[in-house]
C-alpha cells in the first residue's frame, strides 16, 4: 500500500460519481461510479482510465533516475551564468564533471576545492 493514493468525485448532493486511485509517483486512473461503495468489486479497476503517467527519465546512466524536471534544476541554460554570483553551486567544476560521468575528475576536483577551503580556514 506504499505511495497509493484513492479518493472520490462527488456531485453538489454528496454523491460519488468517480473514484479516483493509484500511486503518487507512478499513475492514477479513475472508474465511473464509486468502486469503494457497498457491493462494489474490484471488477470495476479492469474499466480504469488512465488520468496520468510519470514519464521516463532520459536514457542517461549518469543522471540517477532523476526526472526530467529534476535534471533541469542544475542546468545552465544560455545567459544564466552570467547572472549567477560566484559562489552558486552549478558552477562547482566537481559537480559539472560528476554530471557528465567524469567520475575520477570530478574527485579529484572535489579534493581539490576541499583542500583549499581547508588552507583558507587555517
Amino acid at each position: 500500500m506504499h505511495m497509493q493514493v484513492q479518493g472520490v468525485v462527488q456531485d453538489r448532493n454528496g454523491r460519488t460519481v468517480a473514484t479516483l486511485f493509484g500511486k503518487w509517483d507512478e499513475s492514477m486512473h479513475y472508474v465511473m461510479g464509486d468502486c469503494f461503495g457497498k457491493g462494489m468489486g474490484t471488477e470495476q479497476f479492469s474499466e480504469a482510465h488512465l488520468l496520468w503517467k510519470r514519464s521516463k527519465p532520459p536514457n542517461f546512466p549518469t543522471r540517477y533516475n532523476l526526472t526530467r524536471f529534476a535534471i533541469t534544476l542544475n542546468e545552465l541554460t544560455p545567459g544564466l551564468k552570467e547572472k549567477l554570483p560566484p559562489t552558486d553551486s552549478r558552477l562547482r567544476p566537481d559537480q559539472r564533471c560528476l554530471e557528465k560521468g567524469e567520475y575520477e575528475r570530478a574527485n579529484a576536483e572535489k579534493l581539490r576545492l576541499e583542500q583549499k577551503q581547508r588552507q583558507v580556514s587555517l
